[in-house]
């Protein structure tokens, strides 16, 4: 477990950068403790937090940098998200600021799990809470919540190290580096310091007595060639670079090597591949420490590096991966796809109605694999999915059942965004267009909770055209549902969710000049027309206290202005106007070309009931 204590100021930027980080669903909003009037309120903004947090600390005249900004990181995923927000509890309580306002923010977006917590470093009597020694202070606070006594610990890891055969000084000294240890030696001690600390001083006598009885196992050493070998041909020996955790991109500091061989060779056999390089220069040796055996290896008595890091083995097996595979979909759409992702590696493709209970659990994994791991690719490899896209759209291969199907059904449209971007896949960009003009003399507003949205057929009907809903539970206790295509962008956009008070605002419609593919009778594009056509635009914001419940804003030669409310009669048919309008858009071109996906209808009579 690690603390780390962040830049100090007295504007506590520290709330900005973490609920940034939550709006890129890069972190977790876990608790805040001690926050007033905002505590157990929905949806409070950043500002009024830091401003609660300014009005706390006004106190006190004389300190300048108010705010505390730390971190508390575990290894790996030693610590879930839970599990470190009560480590935070505990820690704002030994060190003296368990009164104080603080909020707790958990981070997925590097390789550890952690938390950010933000407070005031003065209390509530307007006195700056003891930070002398601040460092060591936390490190021993955060060991005696985890109930881990760092002397104690050294002492039963230097005993354990020597039961290891080792060959050099260095690589005795190795296994105390891998555990977090900073080691110096001399002719005659070997001294062991953690946290700022000497925890241990080990004799040079000692080190070197276990040296000249160590000796060379030959027999394990043809095994471990025999074992990297064999995973050589079935894993990735690229090397990357690990980056010490940053806020800042440009800045982050190399801190080792890895890669997936070196992965599973960990995981499989117990065996530790230490890379040796600098500051993120290509490594220019390795260790093998193979904690099974009790062993510590240079690499070269195992394999010459340039052998060990060669990948030939592995892309020749991957390019030689001509197995036929099989896939079941449920569309015509998913048939086309796979034969455009897949090629000559295509097998058999199976057609079968795909179980609503699947979609759903498709749908959780999906979740899953973006915001419970340190990174999409090592959810989806746990989950057993894989994501493919033909440069048209994202799909989504279930490998246990080989069940591919398009991500937009199990998706929502911003969780969808986010999959590709996180994925490091490419997603066809939206067409270039030209507002040629825009028509706002029938903009509306309806203010309402948002009870229910969703994408379906249009009045929910089976042969309606694909549409998208939305239902407000308006002032007066009286529910609307308003229908309209560009609605599901406007709430992905928003990011308000069911039980918010919002205002929808029709904005009117443009009329748009975009590029329309044109097909030839075998579906491949030939050129691109021009074509313009309509759309609707929509908004959800937060509510405007200064104006009307619902209100008509047409154009007047002084501008847009708020006319009276209106009747619900002439709201209904403000409302059944503005739809007919979206329907006969729909009718001129397809959903999916309104989105900005421009293609043709190919089958005007298709129902989708998706």
């Amino acid at each position: 477990m690690v603390v780390k204590f962040l830049n100090s100021n007295s504007s506590f930027n520290g709330v900005s950068y973490n609920t940034n980080k939550m709006e890129k669903d890069k972190g977790e909003l876990m608790k805040t403790e001690n926050f007033g009037y905002l505590q157990g309120i929905p949806n409070v903004m950043p500002e009024e937090y830091k401003n609660y947090l300014r009005a706390h600390s006004s106190t006190n005249f004389v300190v300048q940098d108010k705010q505390l900004h730390l971190v508390l990181s575990g290894e790996g995923r030693e610590y879930n998200k839970h599990q470190l927000t009560d480590m935070a509890d505990a820690f704002m309580k030994e060190m003296g600021y368990g009164k104080n306002p603080y909020m707790v923010v958990f981070h997925n977006d590097t390789a550890n799990n952690h938390v950010h917590i933000v407070s005031s470093r003065i209390n509530s009597e307007g006195k700056k809470i003891n930070d002398s020694f601040e460092y060591k202070r936390a490190m021993a606070a955060i060991q005696k919540i985890i109930k881990n006594d760092v002397a104690y610990s050294t002492i039963a890891q230097v005993q354990k190290s020597f039961d290891y055969s080792i060959s050099t000084v260095a690589q005795f000294k190795l296994l105390f580096e891998q555990q977090g240890y900073s080691v110096s030696y001399n002719d005659k001690d070997m001294t062991l310091r953690k946290y700022d600390d000497i925890q241990q001083i080990i004799p040079m006598e000692k080190v070197n007595s276990l040296i000249a009885e160590s000796k060379k196992d030959n027999t394990r050493i043809l095994q471990l060639k025999s074992i990297i070998n064999k995973y050589k041909g079935r894993s990735d020996a690229s090397i990357s670079v690990v980056y010490e955790p940053s806020k800042f991109e440009d800045v982050k500091k190399p801190i080792g090597y890895t890669s997936d061989l070196a992965k599973v060779l960990k995981e499989k056999f117990g065996l530790d591949i230490v890379y040796h390089g600098k500051k993120g220069l290509p490594p220019y040796g390795y260790s093998i420490i193979d904690h099974a055996n009790k062993a510590v290896y240079k690499g070269g008595e195992i394999m010459p590096l340039k052998e060990f890091i060669d990948n030939s083995n592995y892309k020749s097996r991957t390019i030689q991966d001509t197995e036929p595979i099989q896939i079941t979909v449920d569309g015509f759409k998913e048939k086309e796809a796979s034969a455009r992702i897949f090629g000559e590696r295509l097998g058999r493709v199976f057609f079968a109605a795909i179980p609503k209970e699947k979609m759903a659990l498709i749908n959780v994994i999906l979740k899953s694999a973006l915001h419970e791991f340190n990174s999409v690719s090592e959810g989806l490899s746990r989950h057993k999915i894989e994501l493919v896209t033909d440069n048209q759209g994202l799909y989504v291969l279930d490998k246990s059942s080989n069940i591919m199907i398009d991500a937009k059904r199990v998706l929502s449209t911003s969780d969808y965004a986010l999959m590709a971007r996180r994925s490091g896949l490419k997603l066809p960009q939206k067409e270039k267009e030209v507002i040629l003009n825009t028509d706002n003399s029938k903009a509306y507003s309806l203010k309402g909770i948002l009870k229910n949205h969703g994408a379906a057929n249009y009045q929910f009907d089976k042969d309606g055209k694909p549409s998208y809903f939305i239902e407000l539970l308006k002032p007066d206790g009286t529910l609307k549902m308003v229908w309209g295509i560009d609605l599901e962008r406007a709430v992905a956009e928003s990011g308000y969710q069911v039980g918010d008070t919002v205002q929808l605002n029709y904005k009117g419609f443009n009329e748009v000049q975009i590029q329309v593919p044109v097909k030839d009778a075998q579906g491949n594009t030939t050129h691109y027309e021009e074509k313009v056509v309509k759309r609707n635009d929509w908004e959800i914001s937060e509510p405007d206290e200064r104006s009307n419940s619902n209100s008509y804003q047409g154009n007047t030669s002084e501008g847009a202005v708020s006319q009276p409310v209106m009747s619900s009669h002439d709201e209904s048919a403000l409302l059944d106007a503005i739809q007919n309008f979206e329907l006969s858009i729909a009718n001129d071109i397809d959903d999916e070309q309104i989105n900005g996906r421009n293609r043709r209808r190919v089958r005007k009579s298709r129902v989708n009931t998706r």
